[in-house]
């Protein structure tokens, strides 16, 4: 579902593979964005208002998806095992970029 969405984005936003690196590594900052307030502990409520005041854009509906996503993994309890969560997301929604501008 997560891979659909974020290909639908980027077909909305016409994005070509020479801008692919230019989409998707700010896809992949948002994406760590998301993940590290996830794992810090803010609330879902603020996550998902601050995803919703983004609008129905593409961008918006993108970063509701990555919240939900998100918010379905646990919070881990070691700094170590945060940042590797943290990573992984990131690096996650990377591929699906680069793999939705194909």
């Amino acid at each position: 579902m997560k891979k659909a969405i974020l290909s639908i984005a980027i077909a909305i936003m016409g994005v070509t593979s020479v801008q692919a690196s230019v989409i998707c590594e700010p896809v992949a900052e948002m994406a760590k964005d998301v993940m590290r307030a996830r794992q810090s502990g803010v609330a879902l409520s603020d996550m998902k208002k601050i995803a919703e005041d983004m609008g129905p854009s593409s961008i918006g509906r993108m970063v509701q998806a990555m919240v939900a996503q998100a918010y379905n993994e646990p919070r881990d309890k070691t700094e170590k095992a945060k940042q590797k969560t943290i990573t992984a997301f990131s690096q996650a929604h990377m591929l699906l970029c680069v793999a939705g501008t194909k």
